[in-house]
């Protein structure tokens, strides 16, 4: 009951963006789990004793993937959401907002290796192959938050081959 009271005006438009954002990226989100993330978003503002959802409750979509190779896709989305919430107030902030998490080299090289793999296996047709490039793209964005500098050259370099290989100078 308590979820149902908690006002989501000022979070709408930004979870509707969110949501638009997946999907652009290939990330399956139906209108029933939008409404869903909805609840899930008012939940966030409950625990954290707000009576209104605020940016940082959007944190919720970055638990919404169905396979591995979307989460770090999903967590750049969600990020950048998280990113134009810094001028909100930091005591009505949800705990975790702050926490860049930042990418992991190795996971990131293994979600660039199934993007290969799904380019290489399927010979994609030209929609399949728009949305590998927005994946990769997406991908692309979190390399340079990855701290160690030998680590990011070597990501990036694999980010450079798989733009070749998908037809795309970046």
């Amino acid at each position: 009951g308590a979820v149902l009271d908690i006002d989501l005006a000022t979070v709408r438009e930004h979870h509707v963006d969110v949501v638009h954002r997946l999907r652009t990226a290939g990330i399956p989100v139906s209108d029933r789990r939008a409404v869903k993330l909805q609840r899930l978003i008012a939940a966030s503002a409950l625990l954290n004793g707000r009576g209104a959802a605020n940016r940082t409750d959007l944190r919720v979509h970055r638990y919404i993937w169905d396979t591995d190779e979307q989460r770090e896709v999903i967590a750049a989305i969600v990020q950048q959401a998280l990113d134009g919430a810094a001028d909100e107030d930091k005591s009505t902030a949800h705990p975790r907002s702050a926490n860049q998490d930042a990418p992991i080299a190795d996971e990131l090289m293994r979600d660039l290796e199934r993007l290969a793999s799904s380019l290489n296996d399927r010979c994609p047709a030209e929609p399949t192959r728009s949305v590998l490039r927005d994946q990769l793209g997406l991908l692309a964005g979190r390399c340079q938050w990855i701290v160690d500098r030998i680590q990011r050259e070597h990501v990036e370099r694999r980010v450079g081959e798989l733009w070749k290989e998908l037809g795309t100078g970046a």
